[in-house]
Parts: structure tokens; sequence; C-alpha cells
């Protein structure tokens, strides 16, 4: 790497980048956090500000980070109502409040690995992606959330034994599975998982991918279509 940047760009900035390397102040991979030797300007051309090293003219962009979540839904063996998956959370923000199972995305990982993964994380659940379920932009948090409908490995155990498919996670004080006449809606954690139950339990069996664009800075607001 430090021999591409040694041709790309001047030597007083390729010091720098190589100490920060060194240091563990860089990302290996790309320069995804500006070093102490980028000033916020707006370059010539642009009309936003951006983080720009003085010597080289190098730019870094900060970009909405996509975020994956898994509706992990299932039928009740004595009902045949679906149910979804939610984890009541056991770290801030919202601590003791329910969501979906989601996060952030890893380097090299796919949106749906991701959401899957974060089933696994938060709630020991071993689960397939079957499908996306919707899309909610958010730009008063920078975000894109993806969510995909997912479906247990395991199958669902029949009526008064225990369900063993999922437990709560590291992040987790408890998971359960809730049919939509059981959601906790007024506990909650955030809108777009609102949104996302709602979408879902409006038709469980539709195909149809949803795109909203969420206010998060106004609770509940949001517009979109499918």
């Amino acid at each position: 790497m430090l021999a591409r940047l040694q041709r790309a760009a001047r030597p007083g900035h390729v010091r720098a980048v190589a100490a920060g390397l060194q240091q563990g102040r860089l990302a290996s991979s790309s320069l995804a956090q500006p070093p102490p030797a980028f000033v916020k300007t707006v370059p010539p051309g642009d009309d936003k500000e951006r983080d720009m090293c003085p010597q080289c003219n190098r730019i870094v962009y900060s970009n909405p980070l996509p975020v994956g979540g898994a509706v992990v839904h299932d039928a009740d063996p004595a009902t045949g109502e679906p149910r979804v998956l939610l984890l009541r959370r056991d770290i801030e923000p919202r601590k003791g409040f329910w969501t979906l199972p989601g996060g952030f995305l890893e380097n090299g990982e796919s949106v749906a690995d991701g959401s899957a993964r974060e089933a696994l994380e938060e709630a020991n659940a071993d689960v397939e992606v079957t499908g996306l379920h919707a899309v909610h932009s958010v730009p008063g948090r920078s975000l894109i959330m993806l969510w995909f409908k997912a479906r247990f490995r395991q199958p669902t155990p029949p009526p008064g034994q225990e369900d063993t498919r999922f437990s709560a996670g590291h992040e987790t004080a408890e998971a359960r599975l809730f049919t939509q006449s059981q959601l906790p809606w007024d506990e909650l954690a955030f809108p777009v998982g609102r949104l996302a139950l709602q979408q879902f339990f409006a038709d469980p069996s539709s195909d149809a991918v949803r795109y909203c664009e969420v206010d998060a800075t106004e609770g509940d607001t949001a517009k979109g279509r499918a």
C-alpha cells in the first residue's frame, strides 16, 4: 500500500500516512478516517465541506453507512399466526427497549450475510436469509437500513416444547417471538424497526420490497412507497 501512496502523493504526505499506519491510526485498506494533517475545506468545484490534505489535495469523503437488519419470522405452531423475533436491548442507546436484530457491516461482508450474522450474535439464532424486505433511508442519521426476511434453519418446535433456536446474546437482555397482537409497540427502540414490523405484518407473505425515507429526528414520521 505504501508503494502505491508514494507514487500518488507528495513525500511529506506519504511520511504522515506511513507514520499513521505504523501507529494504527489509519486503516490499511483505505483512508476512511482522515489523519491529523487533513483540514476541513470546500474543494474547488465542490459545494460541500470535505476533509482535505493541504499538501497533496487528497479528499476523504464521508458517506452514509449501510446497516443490515433481519426480520426473522415463523408461524405459531398452535395458531399458525406469523411471529417475529425481537430482542430487548441490554446496551445503550435505548437500553431495555425492543428491537429487531441488526447492525453495521464488516468489511468484505454482504448486507444479507451481515444481517444473518447480527441475528446470530444478538440472539444466537442460526437463520437463512430469504429475500430483501425493505430499504429505509435515514438522511438525518446518514444511514441506509436494509431489512431482510429470514427464517430459522431449525424447525419450529411443537406447542409446549421449549424453543431452543434462539436466546439472549451478549448485547441482549431477552429474545422472544411475538405475534402481531403481542408486539410491544410502546416499547420499541427505533422508528426504523417499528416501520419494518408494520410493513411485514401488513402482508407477511408478500415478496414486495418497500422503500421509505425515515425522519429519525421526529419520532416515527416516515414517508415512502412500496
